[in-house]
């Protein structure tokens, strides 16, 4: 999963109105204003006393102040390596966590430590995005992410969650545990586990509504409890998503009071408890557009109403209450592929060529992509599950995009001189292909006070460009 764009030692970048492009901050330039902001420059977790630039320093920080935004500089790449569980953090306005990706920001507690550990109050949300949390071990579930209170929202994107364990028979939720929602989108949820006797969750626990798009789950499990992937105690909408190789006792996937599924695929899920399936809502579920096939224990089971249409079953004796439609299609294989790279920030399964799901779901109100970002219809048709199969990858708009800031070592920056109070910065100008050096007054702006901000080059102050190498 590719990283966030972000600039030199770990500035973001930023646009706003008013401003004709995206800008790389230069290293030293003052913070003209900041809100609760802490930045991890460092790997390294250390006990005995809070260290500045470390993550566990950052906590303790938004801690100190109710909230704020931690970011990671290039400096904190890597894998930090937990001594010891994270400290809670209380939160009474917002918490933003913004890593360098999944593949550069790792936060790995060796399957005894547990994660991030918030406390909320009054309206407050969490944010996690491109990060990967791996071998977290918590006794009272979450052990991932735990948020607790009223309300107590979390939200996930671009993230990894790896062989995180809840060990609690009174919690749940093997990488995820929200008293309240829920929220991920692009991200990935691999090998997670929950004990729980009560509920389960193998990756996520929610008490209130999950929402899930472009996102894969995979191999979770909740070996006492419901929803190898999810369990919620109330609604879970499910969206361009792929859920394989998950197992429970109840719902090998999904655990939940009312369901929906939009454009999603379900197949190869484990249910050992009988009387249940991959799929299993207490109460209402609608299927649309959607592959639920080839699950062990039956693939949807509802307590109140099934409705279905435009997908395709194992059978018609794999779902209850039973289901009938000309747009339904049962015991025909998909020809589905194994989880793999597809294209897209996370792994998919597609169709073979021949596919009955191929050009048979109901191109009305689909989403303009797929699970991957592709277009999702091909010459006006639809395919079912979360792939297109014909779609092609988006041509990148390699004009909006401004060079690193190793291409931009290459240029004459060192070289170039500015009037006092101003510093060379490279500028990437909409439709103007290349760019090239200016002199900025550029500041921190943070458009929403406590939420997060960028280096911005102050509108109206840019001088002349430079010469490029």
């Amino acid at each position: 999963m590719g990283r966030r764009g972000r600039g030199v030692a770990g500035l973001s970048l930023a646009a706003s109105a008013g401003l004709l492009g995206t800008y790389v901050g230069y290293p030293g330039l003052r913070k003209a204003h900041a809100a609760t902001t802490c930045e991890v420059t460092k790997t390294s977790d250390t006990i005995a006393q809070l260290t500045e630039g470390e993550l566990r320093y950052c906590l303790e920080q938004v801690d100190d102040n109710g909230g704020g935004t931690i970011t990671f500089a290039d400096s904190a790449n890597g894998t930090i390596e937990l001594n010891d569980d994270l400290p809670g953090v209380r939160v009474d306005s917002s918490l933003t966590i913004t890593g360098n990706g999944d593949d550069n920001t790792i936060i790995d507690g060796g399957g005894t430590f547990g994660g991030l550990y918030f406390r909320f109050f009054d309206g407050t949300t969490a944010t996690v995005t491109d990060i990967a949390i791996q071998n977290m071990n918590r006794s009272d579930g979450g052990a991932g992410i735990r948020s607790i209170g009223e309300p107590s929202d979390v939200e996930v994107r671009n993230s990894t969650f790896t062989s995180n364990t809840s060990a609690s028979n009174f919690g749940g939720g093997g990488a995820i545990y929200s008293f309240d929602n829920v929220t991920v989108t692009n991200s990935t949820f691999t090998g997670n586990t929950s004990a729980s006797n009560f509920g389960g969750g193998g990756a996520i626990r929610a008490d209130d509504v999950v929402t899930v798009t472009n996102s894969t789950f995979t191999s979770n499990t909740a070996t006492n409890g419901e929803g190898g992937a999810i369990y919620s105690r109330d609604d879970v909408t499910a969206t361009n998503s792929t859920f394989t190789s998950n197992t429970a006792t109840k719902g090998g996937a999904i655990y939940v009071l009312d369901l929906s599924l939009n454009f999603v695929t379900v197949s190869g899920n484990t249910t050992s408890g009988g009387s249940s399936a991959a799929v299993d809502s207490d109460g209402d579920a609608t299927v649309t557009n959607s592959i639920i096939y080839g699950n062990t224990g039956g693939d949807v089971k509802a307590g109140v109403t099934l409705s279905a249409s435009y997908s395709l079953f194992s059978s018609s004796s794999s779902v209850s209450p039973a289901l009938s439609g000309s747009s339904l299609i049962f015991g025909e294989d998909p020809l589905l592929g194994s989880l793999a790279d597809n294209g897209g920030p996370t792994q998919t399964m597609l169709p073979a060529a021949g596919s009955p799901v191929i050009g048979t779901a109901n191109p009305v109100g689909a989403p303009s992509t797929d699970q991957r970002g592709f277009a999702r219809t091909t010459n006006g048709l639809a395919d079912m599950g979360a792939v297109q199969r014909a779609a092609v990858a988006p041509e990148p708009d390699l004009s909006q995009v401004p060079p690193s800031w190793l291409q931009a070592q290459g240029r004459e920056q060192r070289e170039a001189s500015c009037p006092p109070g101003m510093a060379p910065s490279w500028a990437q100008w909409p439709n103007e292909g290349t760019g090239g050096w200016t002199c900025e007054y550029t500041t921190w702006w943070d458009v929403n006070e406590g939420v997060g901000g960028g280096w911005v080059t102050t509108p109206g102050l840019r001088a002349g460009r430079l010469p490029t190498s």
